[in-house]
């Protein structure tokens, strides 16, 4: 899905799950960057209880936490209960956290 923001970008990136399927995690950074140190990492769970919405729906808090410049955030599209039953979802919000650290 395109993204528009006059001052955010958003890219994907498919990160490799346990049982070999794929993870797609929305990554959302400033258009121009503030400063050359590492960027502190937001991790975005969207809202929705583990059953509704998209990565997407994090515009509107990226144009707010990273415009700046001097963050980055990742939001996975986690699987939702309608899906798959719990723990999916944790399960792929917690390899979207250890994907930001490393």
């Amino acid at each position: 899905m395109p993204i528009h923001s006059r001052r955010v970008i958003k890219q994907d990136v498919w990160i490799e799950r346990p049982d070999h399927s794929k993870l797609r995690l929305a990554i959302f950074r400033a258009k121009q960057v503030a400063t050359k140190r590492p960027a502190t990492g937001i991790l975005w769970l969207h809202g929705g209880g583990y059953a509704l919405e998209t990565a997407e729906n994090a515009l509107v808090y990226a144009e707010q936490l990273v415009a700046d410049g001097r963050s980055v955030m990742v939001a996975p599209d986690y699987t939702t209960s309608a899906l798959a039953p719990y723990p999916a979802a944790l399960d792929d919000c917690y390899l979207a956290l250890t994907w930001l650290r490393d």
